[in-house]
């Protein structure tokens, strides 16, 4: 019984940490983000193109990033 209340917890934080922060993202700060992802999306590209692996994880480093920062965001309550 313990575990079922514990993965209940698990799956509201791991909704919040991606549903959250995706609604958040696109809802309130859609002016930041569009541009954001088409920059990462344009360093992913390039960096596959001209194989270079080094700008694909940069690429990949800013969006974590990101992500975490809206995560970081929500968990204090920023949109309330």
């Amino acid at each position: 019984m313990m575990f079922w209340r514990e993965s209940s917890i698990s799956s509201r934080l791991l909704l919040q940490a991606t549903a959250g922060a995706l609604y958040m993202a696109l809802a309130f700060l859609w002016p930041v983000t569009i541009p954001v992802m088409s920059l990462i999306a344009i360093m992913v590209y390039i960096g596959a193109q001209l194989r270079r692996i080094w700008l694909s994880l940069a690429a990949f480093l800013l969006l974590a990033s990101y992500w975490l920062w809206m995560v970081k965001l929500i968990s204090d309550g920023a949109f309330d």
